[in-house]
């Protein structure tokens, strides 16, 4: 099995996201959304099968509201249109289920150094297994925050809330409420409590959606990142715990994001 995946697996690009054709609409409007997957600037539209996509619901000022029929994964323009009736803050969430993948040693070395995988590294060094192959179990969690309307700082709240995804973050402030020269402070929550070491990147969406810069979070959890300037940027971080029995994988691995607009 592990040679099948070895052989099988596609490229496991590590940004998985949700981008919204708008971030501002009007109540009632249809708003087309890509998922995109990519690493440092490159991007294409995300393979993933409807099978795999467990949540695809809304928080916003009326409550939540599921958005799964609005899927239409891989169509011409759009892989889901969603639907936001009321006027204010909406975070859109999306949640996968677990898919294994195996990577070959130097390839999964390099991945888990990359993105700051400590408890990878050491469990992987601890036990001599740095010349293994790399198995885990992963799942992806993605956010997007949305505006319908005019952005008032009474539903603004709802992007600042964990939503209780098992791994996520979190602004402390509506990212369309900075003040010019004023920085994002964000938390990364793992099953719900704070992650301190977590490597957080930041990446330009408007340009070429490489990361621009790249943070670690705090005995908090938190962290901060400026916004340079208007356009759409996507937040990422990548988190694993490995598996005690180690018979399907030796980690689990999840991967969040989220995508805003500032400025606009």
């Amino acid at each position: 099995m592990l040679a099948a995946l070895l052989l099988s697996a596609p490229v496991k690009a590590h940004d998985f996201w949700i981008e919204p054709q708008l971030f501002q609409a009007e109540p009632g409007q249809a708003v087309p959304a890509m998922i995109w997957v990519g690493d440092h600037g490159v991007r294409e539209r995300s393979p993933i099968q409807a099978r795999r996509i467990v949540t695809l619901r809304s928080l916003g000022p009326g409550g939540g509201r599921d958005q799964v029929a609005g899927l239409n994964l891989g169509g011409d323009t759009a892989d889901m249109h969603l639907s936001l009736m009321e006027t204010g803050t909406h975070l859109l969430i999306l949640e996968t289920d677990h898919a294994p993948i195996a990577l070959h040693a130097d390839r999964f070395n390099s991945y888990i150094q990359q993105e700051g995988l400590t408890p990878a590294i050491a469990w992987r060094r601890e036990r001599g297994q740095e010349d293994r192959p790399g198995r885990e179990i992963y799942c992806r969690r993605a956010k997007a925050i949305l505006q319908v309307g005019a952005l008032h700082p009474d539903s603004a709240a709802i992007a600042t809330r964990a939503t209780g995804l098992n791994l996520e973050i979190v602004p402390e402030i509506h990212p369309g409420l900075l003040k010019q020269g004023q920085a994002l402070p964000v938390r990364v929550l793992f099953d719900g409590a704070v992650l301190a070491g977590a490597q957080v990147r930041l990446s330009d969406l408007t340009a070429d959606g490489r990361p621009v810069d790249q943070q670690v979070t705090d005995h908090e959890g938190r962290t901060r990142f400026a916004i340079s300037h208007q356009g759409r940027w996507l937040l990422s971080v990548v988190w694993t715990t490995p598996i005690p029995d180690g018979i399907v994988a030796d980690f689990e691995t999840r991967f969040a994001s989220l995508s805003f607009a500032a400025g606009e």
